[in-house]
């Protein structure tokens, strides 16, 4: 059925590749890798970040740690019972720490699931004053978003936003469950002309650890630089307590 819905580009695409096998990565290779994927892009680092201005593809932000579904190994962790949101005080603080050192051509609002939180149209606001030239980008499974009727209006006066609907599974009873999601996403973009672009996120599913909860366990093949490689994580730098 068309929607009218904006496909992906091939640009979205490219940070979200899935990968044949991961394990989970050592704290230094993290860190290495990710100064590496950022100084392509021209950031520069000494003993700190670089105090000028520096563009990056892409930084996010969660608003909320839990999430309505649990995907089994969930590459957020949100199925491990996570909970709790983040204050627009919070947030205000630790974009601004950042929004006269780096550019992010995209920044996204996500989760856990931020349509979650109560304050999320108020977040997309935040975002913009913050970073004015960011292209700004909700992921979301759409499930709560009856909750934000002020959300398409103010996407509506942003042309640079788009709403990513995550759609986590392609069973019948998931598309029958998701269709007043569709439906709702559909007179938004009907009366709003807002974007959204549709990601069946279960065709890139990755088994990330082994496990759940308290037995949830690292694959040990002690090859931490391979699965540096072929993580696509390393293209989703995140913005967390003021860090990154």
């Amino acid at each position: 059925m068309d929607y009218g819905f904006y496909p992906l580009s091939l640009r979205e695409r490219g940070g979200v590749r899935a990968f044949k096998k991961t394990q989970f990565l050592t704290v230094r290779s993290i860190y290495v890798g990710l100064v590496n994927v950022l100084s392509r892009y021209g950031c520069r680092f000494g003993h700190g970040w670089s105090k000028s201005m520096n563009s990056i593809p892409h930084l996010e932000i969660h608003l909320a740690h839990a999430c309505n579904l649990a995907c089994e190994s969930c590459s957020h962790y949100s199925n491990q019972g996570h909970k709790g949101i983040l204050s627009l005080a919070e947030a205000e603080h630790s974009m601004k720490l950042w929004n006269r050192r780096l550019i992010p051509h995209t920044f996204s609002l996500l989760g856990g699931e931020p349509s979650i939180h109560p304050d999320l149209p108020e977040f997309v606001l935040l975002a913009r004053r913050v970073w004015p030239s960011a292209h700004l980008r909700l992921v979301t499974n759409g499930f709560f978003l009856h909750r934000h009727p002020a959300l398409p209006a103010i996407l509506q006066r942003d042309p640079n936003t788009s709403i990513y609907l995550s759609i986590h599974h392609d069973g019948p009873e998931y598309a029958e469950k998701l269709r007043p999601v569709m439906e709702l996403l559909k007179s938004w973009v009907r009366n709003y002309r807002i974007r959204v672009n549709i990601y069946l996120s279960f065709k890139h599913w990755t088994r990330v650890y082994r496990g759940s909860g308290n037995i949830m366990e690292p694959f040990k093949n002690g090859q931490p630089r391979q699965s540096w490689e072929h993580c696509p994580a390393k293209y989703c730098p995140q913005l967390f307590e003021g860090k990154i």
